[in-house]
């Protein structure tokens, strides 16, 4: 039988309730989970990761070297583009054509500041160093100070400001772009995946047994189970590609996860002109979360 959505989400519940049940008779390591997340939130992951179609990626070593590598490397890409970006360093080199006035302290901090941050902004190459100058910069550029009789009059104290504010929208839009490094509660989860990892398989196991039990499949079954009989039987292929399927049409393809990728390309010879024919909007894809 092949079961729907309440019967697939009552089989499920049933089952996260079973394994967590034998976790605490048996004394199983993933009840240190408990400790951390509330029982709801790890019954939800269980859940959540039980069906076939979610397969698991490769363990690593070091989850949060491998999270701060992430990090770096995103952090160096848009600090390249902030490198280059020749508008914000044309609002950092300005100066009056009359030069800075020398009667306005305290506006005139606020350019010396920011000139000492961008003058080390400019000799650093560690994302750190330069996630922590930003947030200096987008902190120290105060705009309520000035004194329109110090600078000549409004419209000159007016740009300097503006070239202030800009200035500072840029580094805070940096910031948030660039996000704060993995920290202490990164760590620690890093530290629980192996847990996390050992409880979904043993969630997986009880939830297969459970459906060969009642002879069932689920939805995910039928795409995951499609998938494998191509892949594995290649009498099965034979069948259809390039046979009995010579033309395969696919409409919505935005929506298309992996597993329905790979029967596609086992029914359709994509190396032959005008086998396949895919219809789809990037600007509807919805299904992300999923795998689409």
């Amino acid at each position: 039988t092949v079961m729907d959505e309440d019967d697939t989400a009552i089989l499920l519940e049933q089952t996260a309730d079973h394994v967590l049940r034998e976790c605490v008779n048996e004394s199983d390591p993933a009840l240190v989970l408990l400790d951390e997340y509330p029982v709801a939130a790890v019954r939800d992951v269980l859940i959540r990761f039980a069906p076939a179609s979610h397969t698991l990626p490769d363990p690593l070593e070091d989850y949060a070297a491998f999270w701060f590598a992430l990090w770096s490397e995103n952090a160096r890409g848009e600090l390249v583009r902030f490198a280059q970006d020749p508008d914000f360093w044309t609002h950092a080199d300005w100066q009056p054509e009359n030069g800075f006035p020398t009667g306005d302290d305290k506006l005139l901090s606020v350019w010396a500041v920011c000139s000492s941050i961008l003058a080390q902004l400019r000799k650093s190459d560690s994302p750190i160093t330069h996630l922590e100058l930003l947030k200096q910069l987008a902190r120290d550029i105060r705009l309520n100070v000035g004194s329109a009789g110090a600078w000549g009059g409004k419209d000159i104290l007016k740009d300097a400001k503006y070239h202030l504010e800009v200035m500072r929208e840029t580094a805070r839009g940096l910031i948030k772009a660039i996000g704060d490094p993995p920290g202490e509660d990164s760590t620690r989860a890093a530290e629980l995946i192996p847990l996390w990892r050992h409880a979904v398989e043993r969630m997986r196991a009880a939830y297969a047994s459970a459906k060969n039990r009642l002879s069932a499949l689920d939805f995910d079954d039928l795409e995951h189970c499609t998938r494998d009989l191509l892949d594995t039987h290649d009498q099965v292929a034979a069948r259809y590609h390039n046979a009995e399927f010579q033309h395969v049409m696919v409409d919505e393809f935005q929506d298309t996860n992996a597993d329905q990728w790979a029967i596609i390309t086992r029914l359709a010879d994509v190396t032959r002109g005008g086998s396949l024919f895919l219809v789809g909007d990037p600007k509807q894809s919805i299904y992300a979360f999923r795998g689409a």
